[in-house]
């Protein structure tokens, strides 16, 4: 007799993965795929960036290697929510002009630390990520940078209903943002409004970026 949950699942990802590529208008060229059997399972996806034709067709950031989870939006994270800005079913992206390694190099950072967060919530029980959302590591998220934790915005240079179909499942895509302990507790103590308008201030890119320095 066949499982038709793990029919149902593998239905889910073959139409998750066509829809991610039409969307971002390229084939990935890394898939980090846990070999931990949990539920959600949880992909991450790396688009690299690509050479546009504008009159036939176009890719989203295409001048920028796009990382987005794919799974994390099939189950509810544990900790409900409440309202539409908070919806219990989300997807999260990062862009990045740069492919981060760890020392031995045959490891995307970027993507594990994605794979990390999407996992989280799962994991803990006790945490949710949400639009204007930050969260510590409490360490230097590579050697050497200063950053030391994420913001939680909204993925931004898309068409959000149209990646939320993508997805499947997803009602939000969350985009992923390092940030320094001081710009986290900038948003914890003066809100994440002040966070964001000290993006715009200063012209940061919400993009995974673990070189530039803080400002604050």
């Amino acid at each position: 007799m066949k499982n038709n949950s793990t029919h149902a699942s593998k239905t889910v990802n073959v139409k998750r993965n066509f829809r991610y590529i039409e969307f971002w208008g390229r084939d990935p060229d890394l898939i980090l795929h846990p070999k931990e059997d949990t539920n959600p399972h949880i992909d991450i996806y790396r688009f690299p960036p690509k050479k546009v034709n504008w009159f036939f067709q176009k890719a989203p950031v295409s001048n920028q290697y796009v990382y987005i989870s794919a799974g994390m939006s099939d189950v509810d994270m544990p900790v409900k929510t409440v309202t539409d800005k908070t919806p219990s079913r989300v997807e999260l992206t990062t862009f990045s002009r740069e492919i981060y390694k760890n020392q031995s190099g045959d490891m995307d950072l970027t993507a594990w630390w994605l794979s990390f967060l999407a996992y989280l919530p799962f994991k803990e029980g006790s945490i949710f990520f949400s639009p204007g959302h930050t969260f510590t590591t409490k360490k230097h998220i590579i050697p050497n940078s200063k950053m030391t934790g994420f913001f939680f915005g909204v993925t931004p240079s898309v068409d959000l209903k149209q990646l939320c179909s993508a997805s499947v499942n997803a009602k939000l895509v969350l985009h992923v943002v390092p940030i320094s302990e001081s710009e986290r507790r900038l948003a914890e103590e003066k809100g994440s409004e002040c966070l964001v308008d000290y993006f715009e201030e200063h012209n940061i890119e919400p993009i995974f970026d673990l070189k530039r320095e803080p400002l604050i």
